[in-house]
């Protein structure tokens, strides 16, 4: 918690998910890290860090939605060349990863949008906020 307080590291504690609630709660009791821990705390609570738009973000941060999803930066990365209609080789080697990483994303975004593919992934993703509407 010291180590990831003056970095303001709200993505290591948000991808970890609702389980280190009570974890987070309990320093918080003990009066360990005061601020940051309700502003961890706040990101659950509300159902979504609130973090700038992806082309905006920065290295310690989690794009959220009302529905509570949390997808990491990379995940975001991933989402928005999904977008362009990418192929997973295209992104791999846009994102200088490996096609079977591409597609570990992509299956973690979906589980977590709840959809089973690409195209209702970047609808979903859309409809939450999390990329631009298109023109």
């Amino acid at each position: 918690m010291r180590l990831a307080e003056p970095g303001r590291l709200v993505r290591l504690f948000a991808e970890m998910g609702h389980r280190v609630l009570p974890l987070l709660r309990a320093l918080g009791a003990r009066g360990t890290a005061d601020v940051f821990i309700d502003e961890l705390v706040a990101s659950f609570d509300g159902g979504s860090p609130s973090v700038p738009a992806p082309a905006n973000r920065g290295a310690g941060s989690v794009q959220g939605s009302a529905a509570g999803i949390l997808l990491t930066n990379r995940e975001l990365d991933v989402l928005e060349l999904l977008a362009q209609r990418l192929s997973n080789k295209e992104i791999a080697r846009q994102l200088v990863i490996s096609p079977a990483t591409v597609k570990r994303h992509t299956l973690s975004i979906y589980g977590k949008l709840g959809v089973p593919g690409r195209r209702e992934a970047v609808l979903k993703a859309r409809h939450l906020g999390l990329l631009p509407s298109r023109w």
